[in-house]
């Protein structure tokens, strides 16, 4: 590529790079995408410890690849770069899932525990903390 470009410029004016910090980029890239996948996974064991519950960690375990997903799906149909801000970002906002998702099978499970079938509890349940959530 870059011959090709030189070959059209003037005599005496070539293009040379200068600096490649492209392998930098990447190994941070790298760093940032490997701690996300560590954190999930600490995340979901921690939740395990405290809650007791596989099946809860499980669901919480499903929220935070989802939601990380579907804003990458959203961010490239708005044509927004992939880049250490948007990742650093983007991994903050997995700890808000994990928060919001243990704050609504809390209630959940409160529901339950005072006679509320499964399905009657996980929709008023939700819809309860619904506020709280997209406040914070």
């Amino acid at each position: 590529m870059m011959d090709t470009i030189n070959q059209q410029l003037p005599k005496g004016v070539t293009l040379s790079v200068l600096s490649d910090d492209t392998s930098l980029i990447d190994a941070t890239l790298n760093q940032v995408y490997s701690s996300a996948i560590e954190g999930a996974i600490l995340a979901m064991l921690i939740i395990f410890v405290f809650l007791r519950s596989i099946k809860s960690s499980f669901i919480i375990g499903l929220s935070i690849p989802i939601s990380f997903m579907l804003t990458l799906m959203v961010m490239a149909f708005m044509d927004l770069t992939v880049n250490l801000m948007t990742m650093s970002g983007l991994i903050l906002g997995l700890g808000m899932t994990v928060d919001s998702s243990i704050v609504i099978l809390e209630n959940i499970q409160l529901r339950r525990q005072n006679g509320q079938k499964s399905a009657i509890a996980a929709i008023l349940g939700s819809r309860n903390m619904m506020t709280a959530i997209f406040a914070s």
